[in-house]
Parts: structure tokens; sequence; C-alpha cells
């Protein structure tokens, strides 16, 4: 006999639930908790989502005094060096 499959596409990736049955799928899924799909997606960002240094390389370096911005200046705007700033510094001390 063949297998049942459901794929469920989530904003992380797909779930794929199979059984013997459909019978055997549709009470798979009452058992998921009703949550799942969230606390699943919160998970997997949180694990994918690069540290601060890694976001800013090449724009801002980090020194023993704080964040130095790097970029050239024709490339940002006064707002944008500063909102670059003030996101790099450590536990948001400068604001």
């Amino acid at each position: 006999m063949r297998r049942v499959e459901v794929h469920i596409k989530a904003p992380f990736g797909e779930i794929v639930v199979e059984g013997e049955t459909p019978q055997d799928v549709l009470s798979l899924l009452e058992a998921f908790p009703k949550d799942f799909v969230e606390n699943i997606s919160s998970l997997v960002a949180s694990k994918l989502v690069p540290s601060a240094a890694a976001q800013l390389k090449g724009i801002i370096e980090f020194t023993t005094e704080g964040p130095v911005l790097i970029a050239p200046r024709d490339k940002l705007t006064h707002y944008e060096a500063i909102g670059l700033i003030l996101y790099a510094s450590d536990g948001r001390q400068n604001t």
C-alpha cells in the first residue's frame, strides 16, 4: 500500500507529515500543538540570524573604544552613520 504524504509550506521551509492512511496523517496533524509552526519559526530564525559584527563587516570596525565607522563618507548620510554607530554599540550604551 502507498504512503500518504502531506507537504506544508512554512516561513522557514517545509514540514512533511506522512502515514499509511489519510487518517494517520490527520491524527498526526491534530497532535501538533496549536503554536507549533510559530515556535519552530522563531527557533529557526534565532539560529539563522548572523551576529551584528558579521552583518556590519566592511562598514563598522569593532575596537576596544567602541564601534568605528570605516565606510566611505560619500556612501552614507550623517543620519545613517549615527544610526549605524548606535546599532553597533555594545548594549546600546551610546543612546
